[in-house]
């Protein structure tokens, strides 16, 4: 202890530090970091260190804080593969009820489930731009260096990832010496240069890379279950895809923690992927732990990995209905309209086959998205929007049909032509052109767009028995 001379005041050596104010010793610690790495559980943690289980949730938290300054030392350069990765939402020990949503909110209700409870044996959809759904965006370079950040409920957005990832994550420029304290290879002078940003056809990613400055490169790997061959030059996602595998056997073996203390896991599995846990890394993190001055405000820390308040902000926002896709949302007022057309005994009712060629979606499709969103309450939103018409229908009808569609529809008129063994039907002809052209037609929505066209006009409809 240590006495100012001018304010009387008594401190410590590691005084406004993360390890500061808990009265442990260095032991219990290091005890609680053994038992993190290991997968123990709090209960064989708080026997094993006698300490209760809020001391152990104060612990952990500053225990995960440390690591996050040590990870924020971490860049990644080179080429570096990305993708979104979507895990469930578990809501062990979150009582939503307590949750204070705005007045009037469809969600400030007694009955509202978050989602439906899942049955054993069977398996539960999971829609991800659902509430049932948190993309975690994960990312590896050439040089292993991992990163593994919570986005949010749902599906991610450019500006969501800009707030997660940073600016200074991801270098444009390769270094010549490696800036992570963990790794200290040295560059290959013939990789310096620019860095490359590879992933899949995500386009939250496509925008966040373009706002970055960052060069980017996507491909397409399947169509229509049908696999493609990259060039020479490019390259795949496949690491990052072993990273998904390591990371959903990471929270595997803690039992699947609750999505509230989703954030804090994800700095842990950094830590474990960069370092590898060694003694060297496990000696800094404490020394991180007893520095002067990185604490000022020990409450911060448990606000950050304690409290939802991802959760909370996502449920009692406005209009959350804004983040479904608009053939989600249009698919669910068509088929609620029909369900209440049924229900009054109506005779011309729209069949589930036409509302899946409008919305371009399977008729099992169209069904489950019904079930869910009527599920977590999204339908007063909904059937709000669309009351004083379709909006995405009249949108649709304004649009002009692309040349491309229209040379579609006149070579499937000529094929018609043909005699009846050599004639093609829609599917095997949308087949053959994405095998020809490599597309990606879906024959529901070429069926649609040439009904359409047909209606506006612009071809002639031809005699269905010639």
């Amino acid at each position: 202890m240590y006495l100012c001379a001018h304010c009387k005041t008594k401190y410590a050596a590691n005084h406004d530090s993360i390890s500061s104010g808990t009265k442990c010793s260095s032991v219990t610690w290091l005890k609680v970091l053994h038992a993190l790495l290991n997968f123990s559980s709090m209960q064989e943690t708080c026997k094993a260190c006698d300490i209760s289980p809020n001391t152990y949730y104060n612990l952990r938290n500053r225990l995960v804080y440390g690591m996050q300054l040590m990870m924020d030392q971490v860049k990644l350069f080179g080429v570096i593969s990305c993708d979104i990765t979507f895990v469930r939402a578990s809501y062990k020990g979150m009582d939503l009820s307590d949750i204070d949503y705005p007045e009037g909110s469809i969600y400030d209700q007694v009955d509202f489930k978050p989602r439906q409870s899942r049955q054993r044996g069977g398996r539960n959809s999971m829609d991800e731009r659902s509430v049932n759904s948190i993309a975690v965006f994960t990312a590896i370079d050439e040089y292993d260096h991992v990163m593994a950040r919570f986005v949010g409920i749902g599906a991610a957005t450019a500006s969501q990832l800009r707030e997660c990832i940073g600016d200074n994550k991801l270098l444009i420029d390769i270094p010549s010496d490696d800036p992570s304290p963990f790794h200290n290879e040295k560059i290959r002078e013939e990789e310096t240069g620019k860095s490359l940003l590879v992933s899949d056809e995500e386009k939250a990613i496509i925008k966040y890379a373009a706002d970055l400055g960052i060069p980017h490169e996507h491909h397409v790997y399947r169509r229509k279950d049908v696999q493609l061959r990259l060039a020479p030059n490019e390259h795949d996602i496949q690491n990052v895809n072993q990273l998904h595998k390591k990371l959903k056997q990471f929270l595997r073996d803690y039992n699947y923690v609750s999505s509230k203390y989703l954030p804090a896991f994800l700095v842990l599995f950094e830590f474990c992927q960069n370092t590898k846990c060694t003694d060297d890394a496990i000696v800094q993190l404490f020394q991180i732990l007893a520095q002067p001055g990185l604490c000022e405000n020990p409450a911060m820390i448990n606000e950050q990995y304690t409290i939802p308040n991802y959760l909370q902000q996502w449920l009692s926002s406005e209009n959350p209905s804004k983040r479904l896709k608009k053939n989600q949302a249009l698919a669910y007022y068509l088929y609620k309209k029909r369900q209440d057309s049924i229900a009054a005994g109506e005779k011309n009712i729209q069949s589930v086959t036409d509302i899946a060629n409008e919305c371009n979606m399977s008729l099992s499709s169209v069904r489950r998205n019904y079930k869910n969103l009527e599920s977590t309450g999204y339908g007063p939103e909904i059937m709000k929007l669309y009351s004083t018409g379709n909006p995405h229908r009249k949108q649709r009808q304004r649009k002009a049909f692309s040349k491309e569609i229209i040379a579609l529809y006149d070579a499937y008129q000529k094929n018609r032509q043909l005699p009846r063994n050599e004639r093609l039907g829609l599917t095997k002809f949308v087949r053959k052109i994405n095998l020809e052209q490599h597309k990606n037609y879906n024959y529901r929505s070429i069926d649609y767009y040439f009904k359409e066209i047909e209606k506006a006009g612009i071809r002639k409809a031809e005699n269905k028995g010639s």
